[in-house]
């Protein structure tokens, strides 16, 4: 089980960088994300992405434990929504692609 308060928290500067180099950086507004029982809000200003836990925001993804796949960026966030059968409301794709991108990330060989 993924802490997902904690997760966002640890990844919340990245969030920030990837935000601001966007076309949303002036984008100000609030995207829940949800897995299992745990609900955080991010909350999107100009300059940072802090995480909080709230309701749930207009703008949200939410499922089970396969929205980790999502945050660390297994595949193209359009597709994680649709293969993991994520929950969305509002306009979550769009900050999906550019919050939780594509990384493609690849484990050493020395770890298998």
């Amino acid at each position: 089980m993924v802490n997902l308060k904690s997760t966002l928290e640890k990844m919340a500067d990245e969030l920030t960088c990837r935000l601001t180099d966007s076309a949303l950086r002036n984008w100000i507004g609030q995207l829940s994300i949800g897995a299992d029982d745990q609900l955080v809000v991010l909350n999107i200003t100009l300059r940072e992405v802090p995480v909080g836990h709230e309701k749930a925001a207009s703008n949200g993804i939410e499922g089970g434990q396969e929205i980790i796949r999502l945050l660390i960026g297994t595949a193209e966030p359009d597709e994680v929504i649709e293969s993991a059968r994520l929950r969305c409301s509002g306009e979550p794709a769009k900050f999906a692609r550019i919050l939780f991108a594509a990384q493609n990330p690849v484990m050493p060989n020395e770890d298998l």
